[in-house]
């Protein structure tokens, strides 16, 4: 698959010539693209009298297989002439980007499956300008433009836009290409579509009737259903979470660690949902700009070669169905802004009763701290006596006491002398005094401990009411929420987004 970066034609240069730049001055990035690895191609054909499907196709057989399909229809087989609608689903993990790691952070590089893409059906470059995975925001956007010919005559009606996918992947990138001279001829290329929006385009070609998927704008109603079904899915998912925290009973008995825990779960709500409000308001503008280009499509049907005139039923139904997505769209857009409005009601009114828990906390250890400094201020005083009598008395006390035992004896002899003598049983009296003095100071250190011991539990059972954030952990009933709201991610509800696939009014 060989692409001539140097003779890339271009219609608005002022939107394309910056990533055609790039890719131009990194020929080396274009040698080394190693992006096909990872690339995997679906196309659906629909010509007058039936469809053809191909599922799996490499970059490398691109080249192979869109000439087959132009000679099996020039005029030698079943069908005459190009099919009138050709849909391919490109699956590009690097987003048409021949490397996850471009030369300038504000563009890509393209790769070689893009600008064969660009070359052979007209694919914009501004189309691939937003759409590297490296950039900080994706900006698409809507945008479709009119191509002439020599004579100014409008033969082509081409544009295209992106749906996003939130948190849960990457965005899909939809071209599109309407002909408005000669036979008719539609043409998408869409990248990275859900894997429900394709197989409902599938199974409509291979076993509906497939002049459906010709309707003006039929595929694009495809691909905003399932982006409105998507969104729609998640927001009910997001809303059963939210009721949960708005059941009075339940909240009730929330400990104060519960409380620390709703308030950042609800934080968490609150943003996605943010995400939701936004995206069903980009489903309006997108039914708005896709209503725009029907209208311009149909304008120009009569003018092409033989002339198109779409049936009474197939306008309507396309009609209806817009309609239908765009009430739908209203209906999400108003309720997501109903819902995080409730979820900010939820976090003030947490944080109010964790507050309240923690001023009954902190009052608490305010009584317990005068109760300690009273007692305190009681033992000071206490001691304070007690130093001073023994003070006072201690001396005199001790010297009397010392000299009244039966150890000294006072004696005159009959001469008339006072002398002192000592008992030889003297030293019964520090063999008694000392180890009684040492239990009577253990008894005190004893006592002294248990009462200390006291008033740290009482100080203890006061802080264990009050939670530390860092030693706050998922009680049971968040454990056993998240483990039944993480099956309800796009791909894999579970019975508990089953039963919000529709909203229900609270």
């Amino acid at each position: 698959m060989s692409v001539d970066v140097n003779g890339t034609p271009v219609s608005h240069p002022e939107l394309e010539l910056r990533l055609l730049e790039l890719t131009v001055d990194n020929p080396t990035g274009l040698k080394e693209d190693t992006s096909h690895e990872r690339i995997s191609i679906d196309v659906v054909e629909v010509y007058p009298a039936r469809s053809r499907t191909k599922r799996g196709l490499r970059p490398g057989g691109l080249a192979s297989y869109f000439p087959q399909s132009a000679e099996f229809n020039s005029g030698h087989g079943v069908d005459a002439g190009p099919p009138l609608l050709r849909i391919i689903f490109v699956e590009d993990p690097a987003y048409a980007d021949s490397s996850l790691l471009p030369l300038n952070r504000g563009r890509p590089s393209l790769n070689k499956t893009a600008l064969w893409l660009h070359h052979r059906f007209g694919v914009s470059l501004s189309f691939y300008q937003n759409m590297s995975p490296t950039l900080e925001l994706r900006a698409t956007g809507c945008g479709y433009f009119t191509k002439y010919d020599e004579a100014e005559k409008a033969i082509a009606l081409i544009g295209f836009y992106q749906n996003s996918q939130g948190f849960d992947g990457g965005p899909a990138h939809i071209w599109f290409s309407h002909g408005l001279q000669g036979p008719r001829s539609s043409t998408y290329v869409v990248y990275n579509t859900s894997a429900g929006a394709k197989k409902h385009i599938f199974m409509c070609a291979e076993k509906q009737d497939t002049r459906l998927l010709l309707r003006p704008l039929a595929v694009d109603a495809f691909m905003e259903e399932d982006y409105h079904d998507a969104w729609h899915l998640k927001t009910g998912c997001w809303r059963t979470k939210l009721v949960y925290f708005e059941d009075d009973s339940r909240i009730s008995t929330f400990t104060p660690a519960q409380c620390v825990k709703a308030v950042e779960e609800l934080h968490d709500i609150d943003k996605n949902l943010h995400v939701a409000h936004g995206n069903f308001q980009d489903l309006l503008e997108k039914l708005d700009f896709l209503l725009s280009i029907r209208e311009k499509y149909l304008a120009y049907a009569p003018q092409l070669s033989p002339a198109v005139h779409f049936s009474r039923g197939d306008i309507t139904s396309i009609d209806e169905s817009l309609s239908l997505l765009r009430l739908r769209g209203q209906f999400g857009l108003r309720w997501t802004r109903n819902y995080y409005e409730r979820a900010r009601i939820r976090i003030n009114l947490f944080f109010n009763l964790t507050t309240q828990a923690d001023s009954r906390t902190n009052l608490d250890i305010a009584r317990l701290t005068t109760k300690m400094s009273v007692t305190a201020q009681r033992d000071s005083s206490s001691m304070i006596t007690i130093a001073a009598v023994t003070m006072f008395f201690l001396p005199g006390s001790f010297v009397s006491t010392l000299f009244s035992m039966v150890f000294f004896d006072a004696e005159t002899s009959e001469s008339g002398k006072s002398t002192l003598s000592v008992s030889s049983q003297w030293w019964l009296f520090p063999l008694i005094a000392i180890p009684l003095t040492i239990l009577v100071f253990l008894i005190w250190i004893v006592w002294q401990r248990q009462r200390q011991a006291r008033v740290l539990k009482e100080v203890e059972e006061v802080q264990q009411k009050t939670p530390r954030l860092e030693d706050v952990e998922r009680s049971s009933i968040f454990s056993e929420k998240k483990n039944s709201l993480e099956k309800t991610k796009l791909g894999n509800p579970g019975p508990a987004c089953t039963k919000f696939m529709y909203f229900t009014l609270p």
